[in-house]
This record gives structure tokens, sequence and C-alpha cells, in this order.
């Protein structure tokens, strides 16, 4: 083979295959398109940031105490050994809620239900105090700039949403009131709002476990200083609440049963006392058999209700004492603090995002360009080889016409 056909072989193999150091070359050819690209995504991500709202976050944390008895406990036991009454039977380990399960409880729908029915401070309009359940309902209201937005910028989703048969939402069924152990298991039906509401919370408040140190972290987000604050306070006493309402719910239980029948028993002795005194007034100088007979039958009534209602007030007592008992106890070690400074949008976080996705876009559209030329039009990717190679084509031409000239004076001179 000669050198000529050797050449051409060569030229086409390194057309046919993917030249990496020619594709090199042929990026930094098109640098100015590079730039444009990088340019625009620039631009755009200043407008992003522009048009996002501010987002202010802060973070509390609290300690639950899981075991032992609370400080005050001793003179509990002391009041109640007092009254007769034995307390080393009501542990504190009956109903356990570990700290693994406090983000299960701050996420769960009763939780979520009541956080939205708390009053936050919005910043449109500037500074209005009402519930977010409230505020996303009346940001759902109509208006001539919503309705100019639903039928032009928004008009395919528009006739998606026409198009769809909608189906009718139940009525909204509230969970039970405190107490109500009838309605205990009645189930929980949300509608659009409540389910916008819920999902707001759950993209704005989170509840994590720090296990090195046993903390319960807090963080919640919002798009002014006091709203931030005021979410974390309230996350924070609903999940107090609800892990006190847990562990002291057969204990209060108990005590509204023996309140009840504490009553009951205090009715029945207030009768009977009555009932005694006035007979023995009415009889006081009457000696017969009959009169004492009744009176001792009354005597003894009272005294009986009276020991009865005696051992109920120390039952109820004794079941106050076990709600304080099993109450925990929660140490506030960082309280929620207003912040100083917004968490979102970052403007340099923009910047390189920007900068970074213009180089991505624009370079990945110069690789994929010259595949599909490649792939399926050759004879363009050869004129784009030809075009940005030529000083790799230089050299070789060079070389063949030196070595042309050389073999032709040779013929020359031996003719």
């Amino acid at each position: 083979m000669s050198e000529k056909e050797q050449k051409n072989a060569g030229e086409k193999k390194s057309e046919e295959q993917f030249d990496i150091v020619w594709l090199l070359y042929y990026v930094w050819a098109k640098r100015k398109f590079i730039m444009t690209m990088i340019g625009i995504t620039f631009v755009m991500a200043l407008l992003v940031y522009a048009n996002k709202p501010k987002v202010y976050a802060t973070e509390a944390s609290i300690l639950p105490m899981t075991d032992g008895e609370s400080g005050n406990m001793g003179s509990l036991k002391g009041m109640a050994s007092v009254m007769g009454v034995n307390l080393g039977s009501t542990s504190s380990n009956g109903a356990v809620i570990t700290p693994d399960l406090y983000e299960e409880v701050a996420s769960s729908t009763p939780i979520r239900l009541r956080l939205m029915n708390t009053p936050l401070t919005w910043s449109k309009p500037k500074d209005t105090v009402e519930t977010l359940y409230s505020h996303i309902k009346n940001d759902t209201v109509k208006t001539f700039v919503k309705t100019l937005k639903k039928y032009t910028i928004q008009l395919p989703s528009t006739i998606i949403s026409a198009i769809t048969p909608k189906e009718k939402l139940p009525a909204v069924v509230m969970l039970p009131e405190e107490g109500d152990d009838e309605k205990e298991n009645q189930s929980v039906v949300l509608d659009l709002t409540h389910d916008a509401a819920c999902n707001w919370l759950a993209g704005n408040v989170t509840v994590t476990l720090d296990d090195d140190l046993g903390l319960i972290r807090i963080k919640t987000r919002g798009e002014n200083p006091e709203q931030c604050t005021e979410l974390a306070v309230a996350v924070m006493d609903e999940i107090k609440k609800a892990v006190s309402d847990f562990k002291t719910k057969d204990a209060t239980r108990n005590y509204k049963s023996a309140v009840e029948s504490y009553k009951a028993v205090s009715e029945e002795y207030d009768r009977a006392r009555n009932e005694f005194f006035e007979y023995s007034d009415k009889h006081r100088n009457l000696v017969t058999e009959r009169a004492d007979i009744e009176q001792k039958k009354l005597e003894d009534k009272y005294n009986m209700l009276a020991e009865l209602a005696k051992s109920s007030q120390a039952e109820v007592e004794a079941c106050r004492l076990a709600i304080l008992k099993k109450t925990p106890v929660f140490s506030i070690v960082e309280p929620a603090v207003q912040p100083l400074k917004k968490d979102s949008p970052k403007l340099m976080l923009h910047i390189l995002g920007g900068l970074f996705m213009g180089g991505l876009l624009s370079i990945g559209w110069l690789i994929v360009r010259v595949g599909y030329l490649q792939a399926f039009k050759p004879a363009e990717y050869k004129k784009l080889y030809k075009e940005y190679y030529k000083q790799s084509e230089e050299p070789v031409s060079e070389e063949v016409t030196i070595s042309e000239k050389s073999s032709e004076v040779v013929d020359s001179k031996e003719e």
C-alpha cells in the first residue's frame, strides 16, 4: 500500500472514530456560543433569585425526660401515704413514647390540624395575623388578576381541569373533642384547603432526633422572622401536649371515673347525713325502741357512706397524683430565636448554579450535535472535521509533498 493510500485510510479512520482531541478543539472553537449561553443562564438565575420569596428559618431543641421520676414525686408520695394511698404500683413505664417516635408525632394529622388553626404573622398583607387555614382559604378567592392569569398563562391547565371529571368531596369531619372516647376512632376527612395546609406544614416544619445528645430538634421556616418563631413555639407545645396526653391517658380516664364515683357517693352521703340529723332532732326527747332502731339504722347508713366518701376522695387524690407522676418533663435546651438573616434564597448559590447550567447545557448541546452529525449526517460531519482540524492535516500534507517531490527528482535522474 502506497503512502497516499495509507494517508487516506488514516483520515477515513479518524473521521469515523469519535476523536476526543478534535472534539475539545471544536468546543474551544465554539467558545463564543458557550459564553453566550452562560450569560443567558446567568441572567435567568438572577431573575429567579429576584422573584423568589424570602424564607427565614429558626431551630429549637428540647430534651425529653424518658425515665426516672420528676423531682417533686417524693413529696407527692409522702402526701399519698399520709392519706393512706400507696403509689408504688403506679409506675411511669406504662405507656412510653420514645424520642424516635417524636418525628411521627409531629407529622401526625391531629397535630397538623391543630397547627393550621394557630394564629401566625403573615407578610402579605403586611403584618396580618391569621391562621394558616384561613390564609390559604382567602388566597384561593378569585380576583381579576387571578382570573386573567387563569385564562392566559394557565390556559392549558385550565382546559385540562375543565375536561377532567371532578369527584364530589365529602364533608369535612374534624377530630373528636378531647375526652370524647365514643368518637375516638372516628375517621378524618380533609378538604382541599386542609390538604394544602398539611402540605405547607410538611415543607416548613422538620422534627429530627439527635441520637448522640438525645435532643429533639425542631426546625421551622416562614416568610418572616415572627412567623417561623411562632410556628416553632406552637410545634413544641403540640409535641408536649400530645406526649403528655398519651402517657397520662389511662390515668386521666381513671381520674374522671373516680371523680364521677366520688360525686355520686358524696350526694348519697349528704342525703344520709341530712336524714340522720333531721331524725335525731325530731326524736331527741322521745325514748322508744322503735325510734332507737330507726335512728341506729340511719346512723349506720351515715357512717358507712362517710367511710365510702372518704375512701372515694382518697382514690380521686391518688388518681390526680398518678397523672402528675406520669406527666413527662421537657427541658428547653435551645429556645426559638427570631433569625436576623434570611435562610433562602441564596444569591451566590443562584449565580454558581446559573454559570454551571449554562456551561453544562452549551457543551452538552455541542457534544450531542457532533454525535448526531456523525451518526446521521456523515457528509456534514466530514466537512466539520476538515474545517476544524486543519492543524493536524497540514503537517501530513507537507510530508507527503516532500516525499513526492523527492521521488520525482530521483526518477528524473534515473532517466
